[in-house]
């Protein structure tokens, strides 16, 4: 299986834009939305091909805790994911999701890493970094 980034970002926008998160002190403390994999790859997937490489993109978000469940992973006899509730993104996750989220900034990193077969998710965030920090010393001097 190949970790499609493009895939990787558009699981974290959903999960960013559908999560919810109640405090104790509000109105509704024991309601916080989550979604179980199969879920996200219903409202994500078209086909058997990219609902795969959802599943896998999950499976490896939550690996690298990008992403967390609240209950654990339960898993089938060959290691793939049985199922999972996910209800939250970690600090580590937002911080990847806020350096690939802007539109232009992510068109800019696909095109910089468009000549390498793979690369992973941490240097690919190190290349929005850079971009991003491009961007500010332009705006800064």
């Amino acid at each position: 299986m190949k970790l499609e980034p493009e895939i990787v970002r558009d699981v974290l926008l959903f999960l960013e834009e559908n999560l919810t998160y109640e405090d104790a002190d509000s109105s509704n403390p024991h309601i916080r939305r989550s979604f179980s994999k199969s879920e996200i790859v219903d409202k994500l997937g078209f086909d058997l091909v990219s609902k795969n490489d959802i599943a896998y993109a999950i499976d490896q978000l939550l690996k690298e805790e990008y992403i967390s469940s609240q209950n654990g992973v339960s898993r089938d006899n060959q290691g793939n994911i049985a199922y999972v509730r996910i209800n939250d993104i970690t600090w580590k996750g937002h911080e990847l999701l806020n350096n690939i989220r802007d539109d232009s900034i992510w068109k800019e990193v696909k095109e910089k890493i468009k000549p390498f077969t793979s690369l992973g998710i941490g240097i690919i965030s190190n290349v929005a970094t850079s971009i991003i920090q491009e961007h500010l010393n332009k705006i800064i001097k």
